[in-house]
């Protein structure tokens, strides 16, 4: 009996599939938040936000990570829509509508009041605890377009404020006393040491309005979406294993 060879189109697709798979690639998106967020002057991500997703969707999950820059703003628009995949922040009503976040938080931040240096009411900041606090002395507070924080906790409720173009732009101004205050953690303000004349003209107080968890949200339309109890799981891993905090720790010393 003669033997039959295989086709040639049996032996194509035994090519095809020994080939390796490519890994699935995920978009995630960030506003310019030093040391959070930001790019190098060779153009490189930084930042722990940026380290510890890189870590957690390359090292851990095997995928591929593009980091790309735009408006806050326009950010949480590209996860809504699906045009990118994940995105690092504090979960809203309104992002829940359009994401899935991971179940743990990745960081903490707390929310200090800051104030321009000699402020004559600096002493009166240090009492403040709530929103009413604030409302009962009065000041306005500056903060960046595309903050749903300041806008849903401080604007919803009466607060005045006034939104810079940039997270930048939000020191800036408090540093030529356009306003009272900005709310903002210390780990975030101490960031670099080119804006070390602006940082001069500012200083914290002993006010504080709280703290919030800070987790990955995913978009609804990607396919990331699918995988969130891995990336629960492996985000646990390392916060278990130490790696977030050995992240971090990187971190805290940039001023």
């Amino acid at each position: 009996m003669k033997v039959r060879k295989p086709g040639l189109l049996v032996l194509t697709c035994l090519y095809f599939l020994s080939l390796p798979v490519a890994a699935e690639s995920y978009r995630f998106v960030y506003a310019s938040y030093p040391p959070a967020n930001y790019k190098t002057p060779d153009g490189k991500a930084s930042g722990f936000f940026c380290d510890i997703l890189r870590e957690l969707i390359e090292k851990r999950l095997g995928s591929v990570l593009v980091m790309e820059t735009y408006p806050w703003a326009r950010c949480q628009v590209m996860v809504r829509d699906g045009s990118a995949d994940i995105m690092a922040t504090i979960p809203t009503p309104e992002r829940m509508e359009y994401s899935v976040q991971t179940s743990r938080p990745f960081w903490v931040k707390e929310y200090l009041v800051w104030t321009w240096a000699g402020h004559p009411r600096a002493k009166e900041m240090d009492s403040i605890r709530s929103v009413n606090d604030i409302l009962r002395d009065g000041l306005t507070v500056i903060s960046y377009i595309g903050n749903d924080w300041s806008r849903i906790t401080l604007e919803d409720m009466g607060v005045p404020v006034i939104n810079a173009v940039s997270v930048e732009g939000m020191y800036q101004m408090l540093s030529v006393k356009r306003a009272d205050i900005l709310i903002e953690d210390p780990f975030l303000v101490y960031d670099s040491v080119s804006r070390k004349e602006v940082l001069d003209r500012i200083e914290a107080t002993e006010g504080i309005l709280g703290r919030s968890s800070f987790h990955f949200l995913v978009s609804k339309k990607s396919p990331l979406a699918s995988r969130i109890a891995e990336l629960d799981q492996a985000l646990s891993d390392m916060l278990a294993d130490g790696t977030i905090d050995r992240i971090l720790g990187e971190y805290s010393g940039v001023r």
